[in-house]
């Protein structure tokens, strides 16, 4: 498999996550896409709530700084965040959930996903197990409410997570 395969099954996988998350009814209100890129989620999330993207490319900001809750707040909080693949790049990740964890409103939620057995991209800071992505959702004052292993390969009679999704609850 080369990367170019591996890419499209995370992406594919991506897609999945947040269809789920669409059927669960995370998208109401006002949602904040942080980190959007080409907004490749936005007719999702159109159909059911008001779409704010932020993005460094477009705007820039940098979405992976401290005290982004400065740039983007919203009176009364978001009602829901969503952020794929950011959260490696992040360079402080326990104080950018907590940032996220003060912007959203009560009861709101964080859907989330990062890489897991991934090769290193870029300038990626950071790889998380789920129960690290946890601890760092607890400290910040999230409750995870899901929490799942998006897409694995098979390897040698088990599975190696290539991504996951968490959606967590202010």
């Amino acid at each position: 498999m080369n990367i170019h395969e591996l890419s499209e099954i995370e992406q594919r996988s991506i897609e999945d996550f947040l269809l789920q998350a669409a059927d669960d009814g995370l998208f109401t209100g006002n949602v904040l896409d942080l980190g959007c890129g080409k907004q490749p989620y936005r007719g999702l999330i159109e159909r059911t709530s008001t779409y704010h993207g932020y993005d460094r490319v477009q705007f820039g900001g940098s979405v992976c700084g401290h005290n982004i809750g400065k740039t983007l707040t919203r009176e009364g909080g978001w009602d829901a965040i969503l952020s794929t693949q950011v959260i490696q790049y992040v360079h402080r990740p326990e104080d950018w959930l907590s940032d996220i964890a003060a912007m959203l409103r009560p009861g709101g939620h964080l859907i989330l996903t990062y890489p897991g057995a991934w090769p290193v991209l870029r300038d990626h800071l950071w790889s998380f197990t789920q129960a690290g992505m946890e601890m760092l959702l607890d400290d910040a004052g999230m409750t995870v409410v899901r929490h799942e292993i998006r897409a694995a390969l098979p390897f040698d009679g088990f599975s190696i997570p290539t991504g996951y999704g968490v959606v967590a609850r202010a």
